[in-house]
């Protein structure tokens, strides 16, 4: 189970992977959950709170987009950056859209970052 935050992503597809069910708790439908604040919000409190909201069946879950929806929406993104960079490298000038946007996976891939924008997690990088 995983708050809706940065790398939400990387920690559900690695839940999956080990055979769990991820389980992705919306955060402003959980934090109105919490109530009002009594004490300083800790992570400690924040996953006894997502673990009984998920035992009572009252966690508000977010939909998590199966793994050809996530690499559409990579494509689109990087589509979208190689139309944005056309004219700044002389090198794209003329090349075909879907080889700026392999340049653009490539370039990520070999800067530590994966194909999101996002930084890799234990290679130091950080996020966009």
């Amino acid at each position: 189970m995983v708050e809706g935050c940065t790398g939400w992503r990387f920690v559900a597809e690695e839940l999956q992977a080990a055979g769990l069910v991820a389980h992705l708790a919306e955060p402003a439908e959980t934090s109105s959950l919490r109530g009002p604040k009594r004490r300083a919000k800790t992570d400690r409190t924040d996953a006894r709170l997502l673990r009984e909201l998920l035992e009572q069946g009252r966690l508000p879950c977010s939909w998590i987009p199966p793994a050809w929806i996530l690499d559409l929406r990579t494509t689109v993104r990087l589509r979208i950056e190689a139309r944005l960079r056309r004219g700044q490298e002389p090198d794209w000038e003329s090349a075909p859209l879907d080889v700026e946007v392999e340049l653009l996976r490539e370039r990520r891939l070999q800067s530590g970052q994966d194909q999101s924008g996002r930084g890799v997690a234990g290679n130091g990088s950080s996020p966009r």
